[in-house]
């Protein structure tokens, strides 16, 4: 599970400390980064839980089946979310960090198709309408 390791990168831990952390051993650790054996489902509920990230990421499906396009045009992808969504350019433009690219746009799209020069985003949440967002109420 590729995706494993990804996450345990970006959290800047060695096999050794992820392995501790979920009290495993490092070589289990190894031998689902290396793609040997997988975790079980518990395990795995066990590790979204903790850090914070969907099974999906961690499983690679879904929005995550396709991660690594994903990174390779995440400008792309931001600078289109904050020009539909301008609440959010702030904290987009703040942020390269892959952990929290994990959990916002697990958040807040469904799916993202990138097609050549072409970019899909299929957001959980609809368009902001004259700057101000859908999720704001109103009192008028």
């Amino acid at each position: 599970m590729k995706n494993i390791k990804r996450l345990r990168k970006a959290l800047g831990l060695t096999q050794a400390e992820f392995a501790k952390s979920i009290s495993v051993s490092r070589t289990t650790v190894t031998m689902w980064e290396t793609g040997h054996h997988e975790p079980d489902y518990d395990l795995l509920s066990q590790i979204a839980e903790k850090y914070d990230v969907p099974t999906d990421f961690l499983i690679g499906c879904g929005l995550y089946s396709n991660w690594d396009e994903i990174m390779e045009n995440r400008e792309k992808i931001l600078q289109s979310i904050a020009v539909g969504w301008p609440s959010f350019k702030d904290i987009l433009s703040a942020t390269n960090d892959e952990l929290f690219l994990i959990r916002f746009l697990g958040a807040f799209c469904k799916r993202i198709i990138i097609d050549g020069d072409r970019l899909h985003l299929f957001p959980t949440i609809p368009l902001e309408i004259e700057g101000k967002s859908p999720l704001e109420s109103s009192t008028d």
